[in-house]
């Protein structure tokens, strides 16, 4: 019962170490964590980049000959592509008795690596990277601690899988709020005046044209409806199109806009209504 209220505890304490939304923070918690409790010679994670063509290497403390900590090693498809034996663990008791080493195995076998185990990590039954040991003895990693760090290899392809979602998304936020950054640019340094407005016609957004044509501040452009800047006689003369704007056409009219002076101003309209609800008028 003690062995197992320890194995529980290594868990509880495994899971709160690599409980960080970013990769980097998984991967660095997770390796700290192994090379702590259990002191082996070398610890590392080996995962395949999204588009399954490198391993992203990702080490604690101890490095290898050309492979340092976040390097990335190009592979061949077919090593990717292997079946059932990728998704089983590998132990090899004594590195030297092999004849036909790995990549990774004659690195580790030069900085006197003499045992070795690599646990696949699994999301479902897709094999997103590896887990790897090394001890400087032969034979150097005993049974009780490879079914335990086999345990732990499972939580750990969890939290990587979230962790590479989490960056994904990130990621993704980054590039929309560029865009947005992109788009209001190009808005505000237009040489036309352009009002933005949504779907009751309360302008959102007006360029610096648009403030320098009207002669209202973009505070007072903000907190009027776009039907304010037509006097009633155009309305009555060319009311709104709604209909056409609603159904996705673009819709260009001759109208007199009035300026905050009361001065009228003859314009042509080009108006169309957006994906999100909303109306752009130029």
């Amino acid at each position: 019962m003690s062995k197992r209220l320890d194995s529980v505890r290594l868990m509880v304490d495994f899971d709160q170490e690599i409980s960080w939304p970013d990769l980097g923070l998984v991967t660095k918690q997770a390796l700290g964590f192994f090379q702590d409790r259990f002191g082996f010679d070398r610890v590392s994670i080996a995962l395949i980049n999204p588009e399954r063509s490198a391993f992203d290497i990702y080490t604690h403390y101890l490095t290898i000959t050309e492979i340092s900590t976040n390097s990335q090693v190009f592979v061949k498809p077919s090593t990717l592509t292997k079946p059932s034996s990728q998704k089983k663990p590998r132990y090899q008791r004594d590195l030297l008795r092999r004849k036909h080493l790995g990549f990774l195995e004659k690195k580790l076998l030069a900085n006197s690596i003499l045992s070795y185990l690599r646990l696949p990590l699994l999301i479902g039954n897709q094999v997103v990277g590896f887990l790897n040991f090394g001890s400087r003895k032969v034979d150097g990693i005993d049974r009780p601690t490879q079914e335990i760090v086999k345990l732990l290899s499972a939580r750990l392809a969890l939290a990587l899988h979230h962790a590479r979602l989490y960056d994904a998304l990130k990621d993704k936020e980054l590039a929309l709020l560029s865009s947005e950054k992109n788009y209001r640019e190009l808005i505000e340094q237009a040489g036309d005046a352009i009002l933005k407005g949504n779907a009751n016609g309360d302008i959102i957004q007006a360029n610096h044209a648009a403030v320098r044509l009207f002669g209202y501040t973009p505070d007072e452009l903000l907190c009027m409806n776009i039907s304010t800047l037509f006097s009633e006689e155009m309305l009555r003369q060319k009311p709104l199109d709604s209909d056409r704007l609603n159904a996705g056409e673009a819709v260009i009219t001759e109208r007199s806009l009035k300026c905050k002076d009361s001065t009228l101003l003859p314009v042509e309209m080009n108006s169309k209504k957006l994906s999100d609800g909303s109306f752009v008028s130029i």
